[in-house]
């Protein structure tokens, strides 16, 4: 029995003990419990030894159960169990109910521990629970008080951000740095307000007002920044004033420009006030400025300015439309008015001066017109320009464009139309004068050109070649494109080292596209610029004689020479001549007429002649009509020669009946 009891306790603690865990439930961890677990186990270890060393003393039965009361202490009750035994109860079957009663006591125990321990989990976590609730929602609190501001502050910034610095001030709200940075937001409002209202009062003019800053550090800079922009905007305005003034008057004399007299002529003849226009043109000017240089050329056009400005009728208008050229709007009702105004004008400008140190003489052509009822600004310009031009004819002096000459004017304009519908219907063709070697060869020829109506007569060029209007340039380019064609097609058959004279007006050897038309009518024609000769008068090298030069030297870079016709009648000079790089001179047939009848034209060939031999010109003698006049420029020295005598002007088909095959020589 005390094996069995011993046996049953070792078996049974254990037992205990696993059933407490389990009835403690998975995870447990409190102090308590686990120190009620090691009590049990070592109520275990003392019950065992102690039964143990009951076995070994071998006591009795009752000092086995003395023994094991005062070891339970009350824990089992041993003594009643004692009274069972000795009630004549089997004894094993004691031994058995006491193992039983004492492992029902250790489970009960057991399972009080748990149910302890569960207790405590439960509270301990209704505790922690009511804490993290708490924080959560002291957290909720503390967030809103911080976030309402912020927000207000987000909004309140989106606002100023879009320009609206209307809205009422944020004020001191929510936690100091909110309220921190609300204050700064109201303030920096308050700086951009202050500063609106300087700009709006720099835009208005107002400087005093917008001098004056918010203060601080942004208010000293938006001072200095506005002080900066209103010096740039007067900076700015004055630039603009001085532009407008650039772009309305002339910049050497200080009169108004072309563009400013062109809308005061609109203005004037759109309102019907009474108005005269009259055109001045320096005589003789160009020749100052060649000779002279521009500086002198310069102060000359300033003296006449000045000149005008004080001569001209209160209410007039004086402008330089560039070059020498001047005008005068002035408020005379008629023309006998506007007459006298011109002759006043041009007697008080005509006389010597000094210019820089040097004395000059100055001459003026005036053109004088009047408007019709039908004139615009254009129209009556160029009214008075044709007038101008008729006078400078006419050694100078007034001219009034009167009816004569509107209607000689409108007859001009009638041919040109005319003259365009010809050039579009193919009545124009060109005919070739030959030009010969002093020695008698045929060495090139003239492309001079004719009209031919329907009825079949010609017109000759002098009839209809129009010098100032828009068609000359289409005259001349198609009389080069023609005349280059045919003789194209001579040198590749009868005539091969032929070459061609063709004459230009001044438009267009001044016009800038003019070499580059000649370029493309050679690459058209396959013919090289050797070939060509462009034929120029003295006038039209004289209208802008640096010009001229740029645009002789273009040609002669594509090999094309350039000829002075009708040499001896203008106004050309040797150092002209020495400027310009030209390759030939035509002698005019004025001289060469009068050779044998006038000592002193005889005189000027030779010396023309003379001068192209220094110059290594070519020398042409034109209008050589007799065997005298042949003889005369052959003796002088003159190499080419050109003539009735030597074969008029005729059509290509002629030229080559006459002088191919076998290229006859002249005759004579």
């Amino acid at each position: 029995s005390h094996g069995q009891l011993l046996a049953a306790s070792a078996t049974i603690v254990p037992a205990l003990a696993a059933d407490a865990r389990a009835a403690s439930g998975p995870g447990v961890a409190s102090g308590r419990y686990l120190a009620a677990l090691d009590r049990v186990e070592a109520v275990s270890d003392e019950h065992t030894e102690h039964q143990v060393r009951i076995v070994a003393e071998d006591r009795s039965f009752d000092d086995a159960v003395a023994g094991l009361s005062a070891h339970e202490q009350g824990a089992v009750d041993i003594p009643a169990l004692a009274a069972v035994f000795r009630s004549g109860l089997d004894r094993d079957a004691a031994v058995e109910r006491l193992i039983e009663v004492t492992a029902l006591d250790a489970r009960s125990h057991a399972v009080a521990i748990g149910q302890r321990a569960r207790a405590t989990y439960h509270s301990t976590l209704l505790v922690v629970g009511v804490l993290v609730s708490a924080t959560i929602g002291l957290a909720l609190a503390v967030a809103r008080s911080i976030s309402r501001p912020l927000r207000r502050l987000a909004r309140r910034a989106a606002e100023v951000s879009d320009g609206d610095l209307d809205g009422a001030p944020l004020g001191p709200s929510g936690p100091e740095e909110t309220a921190v940075l609300a204050r700064t937001l109201d303030d920096a409002v308050g700086n951009l307000r202050a500063v609106e209202q300087r700009m709006a009062a720099l835009a208005a003019g107002d400087l005093e007002t917008a001098a004056s800053g918010p203060p601080g550090k942004l208010g000293a800079l938006v001072t200095r920044s506005v002080e900066s922009l209103a010096t740039s905007l007067a900076e700015r305005e004055q630039l603009q004033q001085r532009l407008a003034h650039e772009a309305a008057h002339d910049a050497l004399t200080g009169l108004a420009n072309r563009r400013t007299a062109m809308a005061e002529l609109d203005e004037r003849l759109a309102s019907g006030e009474p108005l005269a226009l009259l055109f001045l043109d320096l005589d003789g000017f160009k020749s100052v400025n060649d000779e002279q240089g521009h500086a002198v050329g310069d102060a000359l056009l300033e003296l006449t300015a000045r000149r005008l400005r004080a001569l001209a009728p209160d209410g007039s208008v004086v402008a330089r439309l560039g070059g020498d050229e001047f005008v005068v709007v002035a408020p005379l009702a008629d023309e006998p008015a506007a007459v006298a105004l011109a002759e006043v004008l041009s007697r008080l400008l005509e006389g010597e001066g000094l210019v820089l140190g040097l004395r000059q003489r100055l001459g003026v052509s005036v053109g004088v017109a009047v408007p019709r009822s039908d004139d615009d600004a254009d129209r009556l310009l160029w009214s008075a320009d044709a007038a101008l031009y008729r006078a400078k004819r006419s050694g100078g002096g007034v001219q009034l464009l009167d009816d004569a000459l509107r209607s000689e004017l409108e007859a001009e304009h009638r041919v040109d139309a005319e003259l365009r519908a010809a050039l579009a219907a193919g009545q124009l063709e060109v005919h070739y004068q030959p030009v010969f070697t002093a020695e008698g060869h045929l060495h090139g020829v003239e492309a001079l050109v004719r009209w031919r109506r329907e009825d079949g007569s010609l017109i000759p060029p002098d009839r209809f070649v129009p010098e100032r209007t828009g068609s000359i340039l289409d005259l001349d380019r198609w009389v080069l494109d023609e005349a280059l064609q045919q003789i194209g097609r001579w040198r590749r058959g009868p005539f091969p080292d032929l070459r061609l004279s063709v004459n230009v007006s001044a438009r267009t050897l001044l016009a800038s596209h003019h070499a580059d038309d000649v370029r493309a009518s050679l690459e058209r024609a396959g013919v090289d610029g050797s070939a060509l000769v462009i034929e120029v008068t003295e006038t039209a090298l004289l209208h802008d004689l640096d010009l001229a030069a740029r645009h002789i030297e273009r040609l002669g870079d594509l090999g094309v020479g350039t000829s002075v016709d009708d040499f001896g009648t203008g106004y050309t000079s040797v150092s002209h001549l020495r400027r310009l790089p030209v390759t030939e001179v035509k002698i005019d047939q004025s001289f060469v007429q009068a050779i044998g009848d006038d000592e002193r034209d005889r005189l000027l060939v030779d010396l023309i002649a003379r001068i192209g031999t220094v110059l290594s010109l070519d020398v042409v003698a034109e209008g050589v009509e007799t065997d005298e006049q042949l003889a005369a420029v052959r003796a002088l020295g003159c190499g080419f020669v050109q003539g009735f005598l030597c074969g008029r002007p005729m059509v290509a088909g002629d030229l080559v009946d006459r002088f191919a095959p076998a290229e006859r020589a002249l005759d004579r």
